[in-house]
């Protein structure tokens, strides 16, 4: 079975209707990769461990000056002060407001799969239609002030919420995703006899995403990747736009030496996609 990360702007259909009316979707901050945050590095690690571990990042989000109450029938969620947000687009075409840019909790959902059986898109669909309310604040009158609450609901509704105090808002790109729960970690896997297996993953929300490889133009990647020792020592390959070299390998005593650099320069963002395209091949 085989699970590949295409590179895609596709987006979770986050559509919501305050009257049972089909609105395009909305489109939550893509998630992103920095190759240039891997800096450079050499280690020796055993077995199962990572050597290297780089955080994700908002390409679009913001934080508030101040805590916010956004607060609906039924109960509030508190948005803090310097707490780093996606932001959320919402398209013209369908709406009276025009174009807006919400800044929202994250939404839950973290992909729909492409292909699979017909049980799966179900699951998938199913999903969907559970996911989490997004609690909201938007500068409506592009002030630099948050002034308006709003909860894009569970049943995908657009929620007005109670008044708000205007809040300074600082708009950010390529904001690092707070926590631990999203990064690309690089790991040694295990050894035998003629190769070394690098083992790379994407985490997000604290749970390795599954897949197989990643094409994007210049850049690819694969969650296993193998060191054959018969091409010598040192041995590299490029992995999400990072140079790994396998230094040296040691199978008796399970451990391996593994430096790191950037291959591209600062800035160079790769986009995590939300679609995976399932092929299976029993």
């Amino acid at each position: 079975m085989r699970f590949a990360l295409p590179f895609a702007l596709a987006v979770l259909p986050l559509a919501v209707s305050a009257a049972a009316q089909s609105y395009p979707a909305l489109t939550e901050s893509d998630v992103v990769f920095l190759p240039s945050d891997a800096a450079v590095g050499e280690v020796t690690v055993k077995r199962g461990d990572d050597f290297l571990s780089v955080p994700l990042r908002w390409a679009f989000a913001g934080s508030l000056a101040a805590d916010v109450d956004v607060a609906v029938e039924g109960g509030k969620v508190t948005l803090r002060a310097g707490e780093v947000l996606p932001q959320v687009r919402v398209p013209g075409s369908g709406y009276l407001q025009g174009p807006r840019s919400l800044l929202c909790t994250r939404n839950k959902v973290v992909e729909k799969r492409n292909g699979g059986s017909p049980f799966g898109q179900l699951l998938d669909s199913i999903r969907d239609c559970l996911r989490d309310a997004q609690y909201c604040v938007e500068d409506t009158d592009k002030d630099g002030l948050v002034d308006v609450a709003l909860v894009l609901g569970k049943r995908r509704e657009e929620l007005r919420a109670a008044p708000i105090t205007p809040t300074a808002v600082t708009w950010l790109t390529d904001a690092v995703i707070p926590g631990d729960g999203d990064r690309v970690t690089f790991g040694l896997a295990w050894i035998t006899t003629n190769r070394t297996r690098l083992d790379v993953n994407i985490v997000q929300r604290g749970t390795p995403r599954l897949w197989d490889t990643f094409e994007n133009g210049r850049f690819s990647a694969s969650s296993l990747y193998d060191f054959q020792h018969a091409d010598g020592f040192p041995s590299k390959t490029r992995q999400f736009g990072v140079e790994i070299t396998l230094v040296s390998s040691d199978k008796k005593g399970k451990t391996a030496t593994f430096g790191w650099r950037s291959a591209v320069g600062p800035g160079v963002r790769i986009v995590v996609p939300r679609e995976v395209d399932v092929t299976y091949g029993y």
